[in-house]
């Protein structure tokens, strides 16, 4: 995880079907797989509280990751995000830190290094949804969420998009608009 020196960002690992806690579907599937053969839902039993076991020590590996961030950044708040383009001080296409810290914003790559920082009056933020419509005979729709960011540099006008999975960009918002009362 991290040593003295070295230290990198963990994200919050995926629950997915079987890391999640035990619930109808789960006794569905297992009921169904031992129907239909005996072998796969002695698997199923045998698999899953390996796969809740992994999880669940993944996510306190995380927690304690994010600890260390917080002690070290000193920050009150930290997202994770994909820069998806458009801001000239951060990494195309990396996921970096967005950190809040008393009246400032400071992004950070995942080894806390600091790439940016801004006042907080100077940031203005927006929630973009993008919805994608598919299907023939049927129609599914899926929405995804990412965080507009709007910053002048040097009296040029920087319009960023982030991907802010698996944080939510409505949270990020709503809490710079609670601090920047």
């Amino acid at each position: 995880m991290a040593s003295d020196n070295t230290f990198e960002w963990l994200d919050f690992p995926d629950e997915g079907f079987m890391g999640g806690e035990w619930g109808w579907g789960h006794t569905i599937g297992c009921f169904f797989a031992t129907c239909l053969y005996v072998v796969p839902g002695i698997i199923f039993l045998i698999w899953k509280p390996i796969a809740r076991a992994n999880y669940l020590a993944k996510q306190e590996e995380v927690k304690k990751n994010h600890e260390i961030a917080f002690e070290r950044t000193g920050c009150d708040y930290l997202y994770s995000a994909l820069h998806l383009g458009g801001h000239p001080r951060l990494p195309y296409q990396n996921r970096v830190l967005i950190g809040i810290k008393e009246r400032s914003i400071i992004f950070y790559s995942y080894s806390l290094e600091e790439l940016h920082n801004l006042p907080l009056e100077m940031v203005n933020v927006a929630v973009k949804t993008t919805q994608t419509v598919s299907g023939g005979s049927y129609v599914t729709t899926s929405n995804v969420y990412t965080l507009l960011w709007r910053e002048t540099i040097n009296g040029k006008v920087f319009d960023t998009e982030f991907n802010m999975t698996p944080y939510s960009p409505e949270s990020f918002v709503d809490t710079i608009n609670k601090l920047s009362v």
